[in-house]
């Protein structure tokens, strides 16, 4: 019997090769570039990858990962809420737990269901500042491939919290409302949960800056309609922005900490999805260093990629 344990392990070891396939694969390369680093690039050349390569989307449809995981991850809350309410599982959450029965990770339900909570804060925060705060240039746009895979990943996210719960890997419905979501002092006040709530708060509010500063560097010159011109872009400062490139990506890297902290580091696949956001923005954040650069001749040359004194 497939587990989906194993399933979802490949999904990821997957993604993190695709990630390093864009490093050296021309197409793949074009592909994954998006927004302004993406505008500079020549299309690929006329061929069956030219077409592909036309696939594009708006950059503004990064709102509908967070709309759209949140929803499904809001799905999952639910259908946990309903099994403890009901003392019994869902449809749903049996059929997961009988394909899951090899699952390796064994976290603790309670820590598991509380961050699907915190990743619930997270995509609503995403999605509140992709509506409302970030300015999203009309010109720029994204490949179809990124965008399924944006959606496709805020989805495996959620599951992958769930997956490896203690009450996933049994089939015994009975055995995760008698034993194992259990509450205590002890636990709440644990050097493990409470520093995994600490980085988390920390993260989001980092990243939230981070996206006012760039937000605000568009709203200060240029109107409702903003359209790509040559002063489109400024040199962002403040916050870890006078560090770092990318602090918002660097404060993404504490959030998924957070979360391997928070299950004590118990689940296979929440460490190779972590593997996958450090791999995927680590590239993008290098790719938009090396832009900053190249465009702005007086850009701090002191200033880090995406871990502040260290690269």
């Amino acid at each position: 019997m497939l587990e989906l344990f194993h399933l979802v392990c490949v999904i990821w070891v997957v993604l993190i090769g695709s990630a390093f396939i864009s490093l050296a694969w021309k197409p793949a390369k074009q592909w994954s570039k998006y927004g302004k680093i993406r505008s500079q690039e020549n299309s690929s050349p006329a061929s069956i990858w030219a077409h592909i390569d036309g696939l594009l989307v708006p950059k503004q449809f990064f709102a509908h990962y967070y709309l759209l995981g949140a929803v499904f991850n809001a799905f999952l809350l639910q259908q946990v809420s309903m099994s403890l309410y009901h003392h019994k599982k869902t449809a749903l959450l049996s059929f997961i737990s009988d394909h899951n029965v090899l699952a390796l990770g064994q976290a603790d339900c309670f820590r598991c269901v509380l961050c699907c909570c915190l990743m619930q804060v997270h995509l609503l925060r995403r999605c509140y500042e992709s509506f409302f705060i970030t300015v999203f240039s009309a010109t720029a746009k994204m490949h179809l491939l990124v965008y399924i895979l944006g959606i496709g990943f805020y989805m495996l996210t959620s599951f992958s919290i769930l997956l490896e719960s203690e009450f996933m890997g049994t089939a015994d419905s009975d055995w995760f409302f008698t034993d194992n979501f259990t509450c205590n002092v002890g636990s709440i006040l644990s050097l493990s949960l409470v520093s995994a709530l600490f980085l988390f708060i920390f993260s989001s509010y980092s990243q939230h800056r981070s996206h006012r500063i760039l937000a605000d560097l568009r709203t200060d010159h240029v109107d409702s309609t903003f359209s790509s011109t040559k002063n489109s872009y400024r040199i962002p400062r403040g916050g870890l922005f006078d560090l770092i490139s990318c602090p918002h990506y660097f404060a993404e890297f504490g959030i998924y900490v957070s979360f391997i902290i928070l299950t004590q580091g118990r689940s296979t696949v929440l460490w190779l999805q972590f593997i996958w956001v450090v791999v995927n923005l680590t590239i993008t954040a290098n790719r938009t260093h090396r832009w900053y650069r190249e465009k702005f001749k007086n850009y701090p040359r002191k200033r880090k990629t995406i871990i502040p004194y260290v690269f």
